[in-house]
């Protein structure tokens, strides 16, 4: 259904659509309760995982991450940029679901902030290079 609406100098078409109409034609995915990063269905969903020793205990940070290609993921900057090199490299861990629900761990490489992080956009992403064999029992992107 389409209506016109004029006002002076302005035409606004507005379009309907029926609300039973789905645009996505996909497979759709039922979730039980839960966190949406423990099920393979979204294999590509992650977790950065940082470890802090306080000296009698060894307490994690923890951030969402998105593999956006086989070896790369996103991050929010501002998490990824606090942490300590040497501990980024030692003591962290990007960790999926593989498609058939198995934990797979791998060390980052490296990461790379948007170039205006620290003058201009406080909230960007970081992309950080992980070391993931080409064999990896990740799903393919």
């Amino acid at each position: 259904m389409r209506r016109t609406v004029i006002f002076p100098g302005i035409l606004i078409i507005l379009f309907e659509q029926s609300l039973t109409q789905r645009c996505d034609k996909q497979k759709i995915i039922l979730l039980g309760d839960g966190n949406m990063g423990a099920t393979s269905h979204f294999s590509w969903l992650g977790l950065f995982k940082v470890a802090i020793d306080n000296g009698d205990v060894v307490k994690h940070a923890v951030t969402a991450i998105v593999l956006i290609k086989p070896k790369y993921a996103l991050a929010n900057a501002d998490d990824i940029a606090k942490i300590p090199q040497n501990i980024f490299l030692e003591d962290s861990t990007a960790m999926f679901l593989s498609t058939d629900g198995v934990p797979v761990h791998y060390r980052p490489l490296s990461y790379v902030t948007h170039p205006e992080y620290d003058t201009v956009v406080y909230s960007s992403i970081a992309v950080i290079k992980l070391a993931v064999p080409n064999n990896s029992k990740l799903s393919p992107l």
